[in-house]
């Protein structure tokens, strides 16, 4: 099927426009001159309660946001505190041993306490999902 050839003129778009309205009053979509009021507040009420959800997400996602990064500052933790115990801290009697369980632990592909991703594994979720990679699924 080869494409419509692009219109030229005023006349060739009018008629464009007039083929495209046409197309939608056969798929049934109303258009602006045959929307009913009650149409028109059914789809603002959906536009109002869409945007009321949109502000819950977003406050979810900066609270899971902050919350990460948080999770992300304790594993910072960990690791240096890991680091101190293989230097010799003082109070390690078995600093390698110590030292390795905190670091595998840390290192699982999944999280000890479920089957879910590993912290890292949802952190590359994040960044391919803020960086754009993931639109369209």
């Amino acid at each position: 099927m080869t494409p419509e050839p692009r219109p030229r003129g005023p006349v060739d778009w009018a008629r464009h426009y007039a083929a495209e309205r046409d197309k939608r009053r056969a798929a049934g979509r109303p258009t602006a001159s045959t929307i009913t009021d009650q149409d028109l507040d059914r789809l603002y009420a959906n536009l109002d309660r869409y945007a009321a959800i949109q502000r819950e997400l977003n406050k979810r996602v900066i609270e899971l946001t902050r919350r990460a990064a948080r999770a992300e500052a304790a594993i910072a933790r960990v690791r240096h505190l890991a680091d101190h115990i293989r230097q010799g801290a003082p109070w390690t009697a078995t600093r390698d041993s110590l030292a390795d369980r905190i670091l595998n632990t840390l290192d699982q592909p999944t999280a000890a306490h479920n089957d879910g991703p590993s912290v890292a594994e949802c952190a590359a979720n994040d960044r391919r999902w803020w960086n754009g990679e993931k639109a369209g699924e």
